[in-house]
């Protein structure tokens, strides 16, 4: 919680700098918290793209025309123009 001005100016100023780097420390750690979920939620994803990139890498012939899903591909229910 932010010390009043009044209460920083009644402290001795060693005292006042720690109070405003205790209040910095608080402020960062609220905004940490606030986007938590932000960075849990990259990390998966982060890891979720390595293991395609291992995966895909280990060997290239495993990845076919077959396997990978067209953009063409009409979806399932429509009619087709084949």
């Amino acid at each position: 919680m932010s010390y009043r001005r009044r209460t920083l100016r009644g402290m001795p100023p060693t005292t006042r700098d720690i109070a405003r780097l205790l209040d910095d420390a608080e402020s960062v750690i609220k905004r940490l918290k606030n986007r938590l979920e932000l960075f849990q939620t990259l990390e998966i994803k982060a890891a979720a793209l390595d293991k395609m990139a291992s995966d895909i890498g280990s060997d290239p012939r495993q990845l076919t025309l077959s396997s990978r899903a067209s953009p063409f591909k009409s979806a399932e229910g429509a009619p087709s123009n084949e």
